[in-house]
């Protein structure tokens, strides 16, 4: 795993090499698969009427797309919401901002064993283990009943103060989440990776949470793009009335867009 994720922007670089040609109308954005890619590849006709080429970079690592801006590597990224990059921001301290917000993906708690009204004493949990996701699971995992959490600004599974239900708690990366859906009694997973499994939010979650504007997900951009044309008639696309209905269209309410 780890050598795949050190070999990432060596490809990327070769990929941006290869994109040179006319590169003052072309915007490099880094996204991850679902809905984020899908939502770019959508824009992409508009886009071209209005003489800008996208070119879409799909990563699943949640740890190179905000390192990659801030090295000026691409133009813009679109994978995360804002608690998650603050949280890299100040830890990498890292020149970045938000160009706009888009959508809301409510997290949720799901099962391939169980029911919302089974009996839930000693499961397996799986946590994502990034820190402000896994800060969403447990508050999400506390307002469902589950656990009682100690009052603290970014509590992880230490600070669970109650665990009526003896549950086994599993820390894991969020974009293996889908992969171990079938291992473990209970999942809470981002909305992304939940569609990357086949599993409906709205249709499929034992447990959803409602939505939620601090959890908005964005465009980043480093400060020093800010006033590029491009990035502004992309941010138009993204927040247009045509995305809005293709969002409530293709997702039947597992994205809703942001305000």
């Amino acid at each position: 795993m780890r050598k795949a994720r050190y070999l990432i922007p060596f490809t990327l670089l070769v990929l941006f090499s290869a994109c040179q040609k006319d590169s003052k109308k072309t915007l490099r954005i880094i996204a991850s698969p679902t809905p984020h890619s899908e939502m770019l590849e959508f824009i992409i006709p508009e886009l071209k009427k209005q003489g800008i080429n996208l070119e879409v970079i799909t990563l699943t690592d949640y740890l190179l797309p905000n390192k990659l801006i801030d090295e000026k590597e691409a133009d813009a990224n679109f994978f995360q919401h804002i608690p998650f990059l603050e949280h890299q921001k100040n830890e990498e301290h890292y020149k970045l901002e938000v160009l706009g917000k888009i959508h809301l993906e409510p997290m949720g708690i799901y099962s391939k064993s169980l029911e919302k009204t089974d009996d839930f004493y000693g499961k397996s949990v799986a946590v994502p283990l990034d820190p402000s996701n896994e800060k969403r699971a447990l508050n999400l995992l506390e307002q469902a009943g589950f656990i009682s959490l100690y009052p603290v600004d970014n509590p992880t599974i230490l600070d669970i103060k109650i665990n009526p239900y003896n549950l086994t708690f599993i820390e894991v990366d969020a974009a293996l989440l889908p992969r171990i859906f079938s291992d473990v009694d209970l999942a809470v997973i981002p909305t992304n990776f939940a569609l990357q499994a086949n599993l409906n939010p709205q249709k499929d979650a034992l447990f959803l949470e409602t939505g939620d504007s601090g959890f908005a997900n964005v465009v980043v951009i480093h400060p020093e793009s800010e006033k590029k044309e491009e990035l502004s008639i992309l941010l138009d696309c993204l927040k247009s009335e045509k995305m809005e209905e293709f969002i409530r269209t293709a997702y039947r309410g597992a994205i809703i867009p942001a305000d």
